[in-house]
């Protein structure tokens, strides 16, 4: 803790100095007046906050920390995922070098332009853009929140939201017919996925123990949301299990994220003219539950999407059409 005093008609920071181990005083060069007073507890809490080092308090002209040092801070407030860690590294770098490392009272609008300019040129999608931008948005509105500054100069970049694509059930079935005639492993791992719809991650983290025959339940990993979460156990999966040999531990899968590249091998052998993302295999899942009329409350459950607005978001155009076929009495 730090405290502000007045000595001389001058305002001082009184603080415990670790090293020392005994309180200092530094002066902030600020003479006793209502106004720098208020300027003075502004520093007194951005110290207390770790955002000021002590040497800095020594001269106001470098009483605003840097973007590096504040960014740091930032981070160390939250624990994140090796992977947003990795993403929230590669922001830090693209901020230092496209707009440099400034005190962060000095970003302004033509930042966020040069940000957007430097995405063009790199060739980004606007939704690779808009987890980016949100990323350093994010960072710019906890300075916001601490009356580091007054607001965030970055704009919003919306996310794009792309009509879902499903792969046409004779191609996902040509696909498993391949799979099986040549590698069992591949095969169930692609019908797995067809049966859940499960993320690719999820179903690589799948241990044997996990899957409760007895309640007919699946207790998953959601590793990009770090949760768990529940899948039912139907006769087709545990028809599936029983083809692979139930194992009492151990991972359901022995692939590892890079050793999937069969899917895409395969597609290019049976020559198809579109070559479908693994992930299109939940995408398709989603929507056949949709369609096949269960309720969106329904389909979120078996999705693991925590809310209900993320099915509304990206699978109502699938809803809709089914809505439409329904009204001129086709179903």
């Amino acid at each position: 803790m730090a405290k502000v005093v007045n000595r001389e008609g001058m305002l001082y920071l009184v603080f415990y100095d670790a090293e020392k181990r005994y309180s200092s005083k530094v002066s902030l060069k600020l003479k006793d007046t209502r106004e720098n007073r208020k300027i003075a507890n502004e520093i007194k809490k951005k110290y207390e906050a770790e955002l000021i080092p002590v040497y800095k308090l020594q001269n106001k002209k470098e009483i605003v920390p840097k973007f590096s040092e504040l960014y740091e801070k930032f981070l160390s407030e939250k624990v994140y995922r090796k992977s947003t860690l990795a993403l929230f590294d590669d922001v830090k770098k693209i901020i230092i070098r496209i707009l440099g490392d400034k005190k962060i009272t000095e970003y302004d609008a033509d930042d966020n332009l040069a940000l957007r300019e430097y995405y063009t040129e790199k060739g980004h999608s606007q939704n690779s853009q808009s987890i980016r931008n949100r990323m350093v948005r994010c960072f710019f509105n906890w300075c916001v929140k601490r009356k580091i500054i007054s607001e965030n100069p970055i704009e919003n970049i919306k996310i794009e939201i792309k009509p879902i694509e499903i792969i046409p059930p004779d191609q996902l079935g040509k696909l498993l017919a391949y799979a099986k005639s040549r590698n069992k492993e591949a095969y169930y791992f692609i019908k797995f996925l067809e049966l859940t719809g499960f993320r690719r991650s999820s179903a690589l983290e799948l241990k044997w123990e996990q899957i409760n025959f007895s309640e007919k339940i699946i207790v998953a990993d959601n590793v990009k949301k770090d949760r768990m979460f529940e899948f039912p156990l139907t006769d087709e999966l545990i028809s599936l299990f029983a083809e692979m040999k139930v194992k009492q531990a151990g991972r359901v899968f022995n692939y590892k994220k890079d050793g999937l590249k069969f899917w895409y091998r395969y597609q290019r052998a049976l020559e198809f003219e579109k070559i479908y993302g693994l992930h299109q295999i939940r995408k398709t899942f989603i929507s056949r539950l949709v369609n096949e009329k269960y309720s969106l409350y329904d389909v979120a459950v078996l999705a693991d999407h925590r809310s209900i607005k993320t099915t509304l978001k990206h699978y109502t155009k699938a809803n809709i059409g089914r809505i439409r076929e329904q009204l001129n009495g086709k179903s």
